[in-house]
Protein backbone atom coordinates (compact mmCIF):
# COMPACT_ATOMS: atom_id res chain seq x y z
CA UNK A 1 0.00 0.00 0.00
CA UNK A 2 1.38 3.39 -0.83
CA UNK A 3 0.52 6.93 -1.71
CA UNK A 4 1.96 10.01 -3.33
CA UNK A 5 3.32 13.04 -1.52
CA UNK A 6 4.61 15.95 -3.57
CA UNK A 7 5.13 13.76 -6.63
CA UNK A 8 7.05 11.12 -4.65
CA UNK A 9 5.76 7.62 -4.14
CA UNK A 10 5.68 6.79 -0.46
CA UNK A 11 5.62 3.21 0.75
CA UNK A 12 4.05 3.03 4.20
CA UNK A 13 6.17 0.01 5.07
CA UNK A 14 9.33 2.12 4.86
CA UNK A 15 9.09 4.95 7.43
CA UNK A 16 11.24 8.01 6.80
CA UNK A 17 11.08 11.79 7.39
CA UNK A 18 8.52 12.25 4.57
CA UNK A 19 5.91 9.81 5.88
CA UNK A 20 6.52 9.70 9.63
CA UNK A 21 4.00 12.07 11.21
CA UNK A 22 3.17 12.71 14.85
CA UNK A 23 -0.51 13.05 15.67
CA UNK A 24 -1.64 14.45 18.99
CA UNK A 25 -5.00 13.29 20.36
CA UNK A 26 -6.82 14.27 23.51
CA UNK A 27 -9.03 11.95 25.51
CA UNK A 28 -12.32 13.55 26.52
CA UNK A 29 -14.28 12.15 29.44
CA UNK A 30 -17.95 11.81 28.61
CA UNK A 31 -19.12 8.23 29.08
CA UNK A 32 -18.47 5.70 31.82
CA UNK A 33 -19.01 2.74 29.52
CA UNK A 34 -19.24 1.73 25.88
CA UNK A 35 -20.64 4.23 23.36
CA UNK A 36 -23.37 2.57 21.32
CA UNK A 37 -24.75 5.27 19.03
CA UNK A 38 -23.61 8.53 17.39
CA UNK A 39 -25.20 11.22 15.26
CA UNK A 40 -23.81 14.48 13.93
CA UNK A 41 -25.38 17.65 12.62
CA UNK A 42 -24.95 21.42 12.88
CA UNK A 43 -21.27 21.16 13.96
CA UNK A 44 -22.20 18.93 16.90
CA UNK A 45 -21.97 15.23 17.71
CA UNK A 46 -24.36 13.48 20.08
CA UNK A 47 -23.43 10.14 21.62
CA UNK A 48 -25.29 7.64 23.78
CA UNK A 49 -24.02 4.64 25.64
CA UNK A 50 -24.68 1.80 28.03
CA UNK A 51 -24.22 4.12 31.02
CA UNK A 52 -27.46 5.99 30.23
CA UNK A 53 -25.64 9.22 29.42
CA UNK A 54 -26.29 11.44 26.43
CA UNK A 55 -23.31 13.62 25.54
CA UNK A 56 -23.18 16.51 23.07
CA UNK A 57 -19.75 17.42 21.70
CA UNK A 58 -18.38 20.20 19.51
CA UNK A 59 -17.52 18.49 16.23
CA UNK A 60 -14.37 20.52 15.56
CA UNK A 61 -12.79 21.04 18.98
CA UNK A 62 -13.96 17.82 20.63
CA UNK A 63 -15.11 19.74 23.71
CA UNK A 64 -17.92 18.17 25.72
CA UNK A 65 -20.74 20.74 25.73
CA UNK A 66 -23.49 18.89 27.61
CA UNK A 67 -23.84 15.58 29.42
CA UNK A 68 -27.26 14.39 30.54
CA UNK A 69 -27.82 11.24 32.59
CA UNK A 70 -31.14 9.47 32.13
CA UNK A 71 -33.04 9.05 35.38
CA UNK A 72 -32.95 5.71 37.15
CA UNK A 73 -35.79 3.49 35.92
CA UNK A 74 -38.65 2.37 38.15
CA UNK A 75 -40.80 -0.74 38.12
CA UNK A 76 -44.18 0.40 36.74
CA UNK A 77 -46.04 -2.36 38.60
CA UNK A 78 -44.45 -1.47 41.94
CA UNK A 79 -42.93 2.04 41.90
CA UNK A 80 -41.60 1.81 45.46
CA UNK A 81 -39.60 -1.37 44.77
CA UNK A 82 -35.88 -1.10 44.02
CA UNK A 83 -34.61 -2.59 40.76
CA UNK A 84 -31.47 -4.72 40.67
CA UNK A 85 -28.24 -3.35 39.21
CA UNK A 86 -28.67 -5.53 36.10
CA UNK A 87 -32.23 -4.30 35.52
CA UNK A 88 -31.13 -0.65 35.82
CA UNK A 89 -28.20 -1.26 33.46
CA UNK A 90 -30.41 -2.78 30.75
CA UNK A 91 -33.18 -0.20 31.08
CA UNK A 92 -30.82 2.81 30.92
CA UNK A 93 -29.00 1.60 27.80
CA UNK A 94 -29.45 4.08 24.92
CA UNK A 95 -30.23 2.35 21.63
CA UNK A 96 -30.52 5.34 19.28
CA UNK A 97 -29.96 9.11 19.14
CA UNK A 98 -30.95 11.53 16.40
CA UNK A 99 -30.74 15.28 15.91
CA UNK A 100 -34.05 16.79 14.85
CA UNK A 101 -33.79 17.76 11.16
CA UNK A 102 -35.12 21.31 11.71
CA UNK A 103 -34.47 22.21 15.36
CA UNK A 104 -30.75 21.91 16.09
CA UNK A 105 -31.21 22.02 19.87
CA UNK A 106 -33.55 18.98 19.96
CA UNK A 107 -32.20 15.43 20.25
CA UNK A 108 -34.46 12.36 20.06
CA UNK A 109 -33.38 9.44 22.24
CA UNK A 110 -34.52 5.82 22.39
Amino acid sequence: MGGTWGGKIILWTEPNDDNNFQITAKCRIGHRGDVLVLDSAFNQIVSGGVDGRIAVWNQFSGVLKFAIDLPSPIDEANPSAMLSHEQCHVRRKISDVLFHPYFSNLVCVM
